[in-house]
């Protein structure tokens, strides 16, 4: 179940957002409804909900990360608001170039502060931005030669992090457990929206997390595959105004 996977991210959400974790509930609630509907659900409805608990959860991270510029900038909130608002379209070009600038920003600052701190998050946030880069940027989970290349440049990254760690088995579950929340809430829109693309990334998430944790059980998914020649109609895309979030303004604003 979705809800199983919250306990190990919150242990890892820093104080200032531990306010705000409540925030992720109603969205995996929703998530899960709409993998596993009962008679008379309708995930349309379902998937709305949850992309309105999503942006509520993008919001409270983006209080919680501050400014790159502010001494009180925290990468690890950066990166997982990023990680969830890629679930959701972006309002224009330039607002997805500004979250992937903010990714790279995020991988220089953890690399600065594990140079202080020899602190074993620090570490792997770098290859956590790598990833969240790749998902902003859309090579993460695309079926072709691109894709390929960015899911093997973000194992290596991994891989090259986790080999100078000690990190203990349950803090290597915390990074895999997220990976597979995320992997969730994808699922879920692929299914609401017949999405092959959200269903891809939410595939490549979870062979990300088999690549750090082998012997790990693979949760089933409960999407049929979607071909990728599936258009998605209108009614079934984002509206723009939906893209255009309290969030999104205020992160801009607070640059």
């Amino acid at each position: 179940m979705v809800s199983s996977l919250i306990p190990a991210l919150v242990q890892r959400l820093s104080t200032p957002v531990n306010h705000y974790c409540g925030k992720l509930f109603p969205a995996t609630a929703y998530a899960r409804q709409i993998l596993s509907p009962t008679r008379g659900t309708k995930i349309e409805d379902l998937a709305k909900l949850m992309r309105e608990a999503l942006l509520n959860a993008v919001q409270a991270y983006t209080l919680a990360e501050g400014s790159p510029e502010s001494s009180r900038f925290s990468p690890y909130n950066a990166l997982n608001r990023l990680a969830l608002d890629a679930l959701t379209p972006w309002a224009n070009p330039e607002q997805s170039a500004t979250a992937i600038a903010l990714a790279e920003q995020c991988h220089k600052a953890a690399a600065l502060n594990f140079a202080k701190s020899a602190s074993a998050w620090d570490a792997i946030m770098q290859p956590e931005a790598v990833l969240v880069r790749r998902v902003l940027d859309g090579t993460f989970g695309r079926n072709d030669e691109s894709g390929k290349v960015a899911f093997d440049e973000i194992v290596r990254a991994y891989r090259e992090t986790l080999s100078n760690l000690l990190l203990k088995p349950s803090e290597l579950d915390s990074v895999v457990t997220q990976m597979e929340l995320l992997a969730r809430f994808h699922e879920a829109l692929a299914k609401a929206e017949r999405n092959a693309v959200q269903q891809q990334v939410a595939e490549s998430y979870r062979n990300l997390a088999q690549q750090l944790q082998p012997g790990r059980k693979r949760p089933a998914s409960r999407v049929q595959p979607i071909p990728s020649s599936v258009p998605i109609t209108d009614s079934e895309t984002p509206t723009p105004q939906a893209r255009t979030t309290t969030a999104r303004k205020g992160r801009r604003k607070s640059k």
